[in-house]
């Protein structure tokens, strides 16, 4: 391995796969050779996010990143090679993002282009344009995205809270940055942003996918190896954020359909022991169908929905519970029941198959997130970025030593009065649906990024790349008419089930709307054999997940677990689509979390729009007319178990499911 180093490149470590090594100019690298498919994932990681930002200058980093497609002096629109036209052309899946720690920048392509994407990063390091006309062009993209966040009751729900709950330390802004620093930043101050932080020893190149490692090394000397260090030190976050005296609250009172609300408690940084026991209390309190704020929010009809999550950060960051509110339910009751329930875990240990769950639960949702050489790539960015590239090695194992004890520990020193903040978003009066606002986007918070569902995947390691996906996939049909594919990956110790049939919007009657999905969701709601929790808490028990929904023309259910699981996977989807038990009081639970759904999607001015769209240019009986939401409550108001089984019994059936 040594041996095949060029000049100025050592090796530094190696683990699970994952290979270090440091250049001269500094900037690090990871390697990590996966050859399931023939491309491969390159991403530059700055370490520079909104956390080095300032008053005056915030959003400079993300605004900065739309900068940096502008071009250079060799990728750009004048010569006919804008960054974006030489990345289309290859098949490249591209794009950056800005968080509060790190921006990174990042390709997926054939292994054959990699040579080209990593010269077009080396060159946009240090080359980037950054002209006064191309700025106020992404301001206005960059404006536009910034008020449609505004417009969002559950961002600007985030965003009030960790400015209230952070005070002195910068993760006070949001990453999008204030609006008045957005619109008038010049131009001469991004570039002394990026003269100050965009240096090959601020960066981290990582590779992952299919490549020859020695061709690597080459293109690396050839094309970063020219760029010279930073001539200044990197300059320091070195503000810390005072312990919190009390609890904060704030109110939000804008127009909308439902309440929200927010509890944020200081946590520590992602280096610090009790992140793992954080990340288990968050899976405890809100993750899946059996967890216990689920069960009292959700199960209990007073929440639409409810989340919990346990940042992870270079700095102290925050363990949040949001949750968004059924119709009708004042936010204090809905707080006490938080309270009550984050008192329990305080006051008792968690009992040891509740623990073990949350702690399955976390290390498959960490292996789906590492399916694939772009996701992979990402997950080790994210590491890097907040801790360091082994805080991914050793986070699953970190957790499996979780014990009930540090769970109730932590939530005693961290979940109390004098460390919270709290913010409430109270709807106000509006006539009928369509009030401003946005629909829910959990995993495009600001906080909580979304790189882990993305959709474009480059793959991971298993079979030589040499064989192609045609000749790996085995075929077959049941007797009863099923047909299947399997596709062989031994990469990651996950697999995937997907399902579809033709049971979707189009073939439900027109005085209808719905049906299609409220049957398609009420087959996880029991079975003529176990109840909607019992079939949760089995999945749940090894961290496999299993969504059943209806699009446009089909009915598609969606499944994952660990590789030792899959019987139970298959067993449990044979069930739940062979023997659904249509239980009435799940259908009316249902009927009213749907009726909250439609009624947050109408603050979403997109949704409206498209939905207006759709009403004039298709006829009602078209599969692309979209019907007003008004009658898609009242379909789903008047809907009975009878009306699902009829759907049921006239479109699901072995001799179309795939």
């Amino acid at each position: 391995m040594m041996s095949q180093l060029p000049e100025g490149m050592v090796f530094v470590a190696e683990s699970e796969g994952i290979e270090e090594y440091r250049m001269a100019n500094g900037m690090k690298v990871l390697l990590s050779e996966q050859r399931a498919a023939p491309v491969v994932a390159f991403m530059v990681l700055y370490h520079v996010g909104s956390r080095n930002e300032a008053v005056g200058y915030t959003g400079a980093t993300h605004l900065l990143e739309h900068m940096l497609f502008k071009g250079t002096p060799t990728f750009n629109a004048r010569r006919g090679t804008a960054i974006a036209t030489v990345l289309h052309r290859i098949g490249a899946v591209f794009n950056a993002t800005t968080w509060f720690d790190r921006t990174n920048y990042y390709e997926a392509v054939p292994r054959e282009h990699l040579e080209l994407v990593m010269q077009l990063e080396a060159d946009r390091m240090r080359n980037a344009l950054i002209l006064d006309e191309d700025r106020e062009q992404e301001r206005i993209v960059v404006r536009n995205e910034l008020e449609r966040g505004e417009n969002d009751p559950l961002n600007v729900l985030e965003i009030h809270t960790w400015a209230t709950a952070f005070r002195e330390h910068p993760y006070h802004h949001p990453t999008i940055g204030w609006r008045s620093d957005v619109e008038n930043v010049p131009t001469e101050r991004l570039r002394e942003f990026y003269h100050t932080f965009y240096w090959p020893n601020n960066a981290t190149a990582i590779i992952v996918g299919d490549f020859d490692r020695e061709q690597v090394f080459r293109w690396l000397q050839r094309y970063f190896g020219a760029i010279e260090p930073s001539p200044h030190p990197i300059p320091e976050v070195y503000t810390v954020e005072p312990p919190q005296e009390g609890e904060r609250r704030f109110v939000i009172r804008r127009a909308g359909e439902v309440g929200a609300m927010m509890l944020g408690y200081h946590t520590p940084e992602a280096k610090h022991p009790d992140i793992y026991p954080l990340a288990v209390l968050a899976r405890l309190l809100a993750g899946g169908v059996t967890t216990r704020l689920y069960q009292r929010l959700v199960d209990g009809e007073l929440a639409v929905s409810v989340r919990a999550f346990a940042s992870h950060l270079r700095d102290p960051g925050l363990f949040e519970i949001t949750a968004v509110l059924r119709p009708g339910i004042e936010h204090a009751r809905v707080e006490s029941a938080i309270r009550e329930e984050i008192a329990r875990l305080q006051d008792e240990r968690v009992s040891e198959v509740e623990l073990q769950r949350a702690k399955n639960k976390i290390e498959a949702e960490t292996f789906y997130a590492r399916d694939g050489a772009l996701q992979f790539a990402f997950a080790l960015g994210e590491a890097e970025a907040s801790a360091d590239w082994r805080w991914f090695i050793d986070y699953v194992p970190n957790v499996r030593r979780v014990t009930a004890e540090d769970v109730q520990r932590v939530a005693q020193t961290y979940l109390h009065e004098d460390n919270l903040t709290v913010g409430w978003f109270v709807p106000k009066n509006t006539k009928g649906y369509g009030a401003a606002g946005a629909g829910e986007r959990w995993g495009g918070s600001l906080h909580c990024p979304a790189f882990f569902k993305l959709e474009a995947s480059a793959g991971a390691a298993g079979p030589p790349s040499g064989q192609s996906f045609a000749k790996r996939t085995v075929s077959f049909t049941l007797s009863n008419g099923v047909r299947g594919l399997i596709l062989e990956n031994r990469a990651n110790p996950t697999v995937e089930v997907r399902a579809a049939l033709f049971a979707g919007r189009a073939f439900e009657p027109i005085t209808q709307p719905e049906l299609a999905a409220v049957t398609a969701s009420m087959l996880m709601r029991g079975t003529k054999r176990r109840s909607k929790l019992e079939i949760a808490a089995w999945l749940e028990d090894v961290g496999a997940e299993m969504h059943i929904g209806a699009n446009r023309f089909l009915a598609t259910a969606s499944a994952t677990s660990l590789s030792p699981d899959v019987g139970r996977l298959l067993e449990t989807l044979a069930e739940v689509l062979r023997e659904p038990a249509f239980p009435e009081e799940e259908l009316v639970k249902l009927k009213s979390q749907m009726i909250g759904q439609i009624r947050r999607s109408q603050e979403h001015t997109g949704v409206r729009a498209f939905e207006r769209f759709s009403q004039l240019i298709y006829d009602r009986s078209s599969p692309f007319y979209e019907p007003p939401a008004s009658e898609r409550v009242a379909s789903i108001e008047a809907m009975t178990v009878e009306d699902v089984r009829r759907f049921y019994r006239a479109h699901y059936g072995p001799r179309h499911l795939v």
